[in-house]
């Protein structure tokens, strides 16, 4: 069978046709293109975003084991051996210890006036392994220095915890002192990528 010959005109108009067609094609292929590329750059970003959270995440974490250690520092090293002993009584700076309680405007800018560092790593280094700085400091949360059953002391006490714990006056129904005070530990780490984290801890004593 043989093929109808096109005249010339109807031959230019088909090539026209097909020419306009191979251009829509390409703008297309264009378009499809440029939104992979945004979608791909789109998902990396979210990528990177999520690395980058999951990475802080960690290094919180690690601030917070570390401030968790030196509040057992604390405990084991400055208010357990001197419990019931009149050192308690007064302030003790180079220590991190003050017999009174104080609540700064500003903990950073009180912080240097006020800590001890702790020596968490090998070779006495006052950061840990993971890179924490670690400091300290303990409030005795009492209005003024002194022995705590001194009148104007005025101390904070945990109540009593039940029959138990409770006791009374002789003839009356009024409670004794807990002769438990109260202190608070505050601990600030610092660590890689800027981590700062303050922890707060209150124990009878």
């Amino acid at each position: 069978m043989m093929k109808p010959k096109l005249s010339p005109a109807t031959h230019a108009n088909y090539a026209t046709i097909v020419s306009r067609q191979r251009g829509a094609v390409l703008l297309i292929a264009l378009v499809v293109l440029v939104a992979m590329t945004l979608s791909a750059l789109a998902l990396i970003r979210s990528a990177n975003t999520g690395n980058l959270v999951a990475g802080n995440l960690a290094f919180r974490e690690a601030a917070l084991l570390s401030a968790e250690r030196a509040t057992e520092s604390a405990v084991s090293a400055w208010l357990a051996p001197h419990a019931g002993k009149a050192d308690l009584n007064i302030d003790a700076g180079g220590e991190g210890y003050y017999a009174v309680r104080n609540d700064p405007a500003n903990w950073e800018i009180a912080w240097p006036d006020l800590t001890k560092k702790l020596a968490l790593a090998p070779g006495n280094q006052d950061s840990d392994v993971a890179g924490n700085a670690v400091s300290y400091v303990i409030h005795r949360l009492c209005d003024s220095v002194g022995d705590p059953n001194a009148p104007g002391t005025n101390c904070s006490r945990p109540p009593h915890g039940g029959d138990g714990d409770s006791k009374s006056i002789a003839g009356g129904g009024i409670g004794l002192l807990n002769p438990q005070v109260y202190y608070r530990i505050t601990a600030r780490v610092t660590g890689p990528r800027n981590t700062v984290v303050y922890t707060q801890t209150i124990i009878a004593l």
